[in-house]
C-alpha cells in the first residue's frame, strides 16, 4: 500500500468517524425530545431516524471507503455535481411556471439523457411516469398541493 493509499484511506476513516460522531450526537440530542410512535411521531422521532442513518452511513464510508474514491474523483473531475446543481436550480425556477410534471419532466431528461447519457427511450419512459406517478402519491394520496404548469399539467 502506497503513502497516498494510506493517506486517503485515513481520511476516510476520519470522515466516516466524524460522521458517525455527529449522528450518535444528534441520537443523543434527539432523545430528550418525546419518541411518539408510528402513528403519532413525536419531535423525536424524524431526526432519530435521520440520526441513525447518519451513523449507519458513516460506518459505510468508514468499511468501503477505498473502494470507490477512484470512480469518485473522476466523476467529481467531469463537473457532474456542478451540472447537477444547476440542473437543480433552473427546476426550482421553473417549478412555479411550468408546473411540478413538466419541471420534473424537464429535469429527469437533463439529468438522465443529457448528463448521463442513458437510452433515450428509457429516459422518456421514466421522464413520464415518474412525474405522474409522483403527481398521483404527493397530491391525490398525501393531499399535497403541487403547483400546476400551463393547461393544468
Amino acid at each position: 500500500m502506497t503513502a497516498a493509499t494510506r493517506s486517503g484511506l485515513r481520511n476516510q476513516v476520519i470522515a466516516g468517524a466524524a460522521l458517525s460522531l455527529i449522528g450518535l450526537g444528534a441520537i443523543g440530542l434527539s432523545l430528550q425530545y418525546p419518541l411518539g410512535d408510528a402513528n403519532e411521531p413525536g419531535p423525536a422521532y424524524y431526526p432519530l431516524i435521520l440520526s441513525v442513518l447518519l451513523v449507519v452511513f458513516g460506518a459505510m464510508v468508514i468499511w468501503k471507503g477505498d473502494d470507490t474514491r477512484p470512480q469518485l474523483a473522476e466523476w467529481w473531475e467531469n463537473g457532474r455535481p456542478l451540472a447537477i446543481l444547476v440542473t437543480l436550480g433552473i427546476a426550482t425556477l421553473l417549478l412555479e411556471p411550468l408546473g411540478f410534471r413538466l419541471t420534473t419532466a424537464a429535469m429527469l431528461i437533463a439529468l438522465l439523457g443529457i448528463l448521463e447519457r442513458r437510452d433515450w427511450r428509457m429516459v422518456l419512459l421514466i421522464a413520464v411516469a415518474f412525474p405522474v406517478a409522483t403527481y398521483a402519491l404527493l397530491h391525490n394520496a398525501l393531499k399535497i398541493n403541487l403547483p400546476l404548469g400551463p393547461f393544468g399539467i
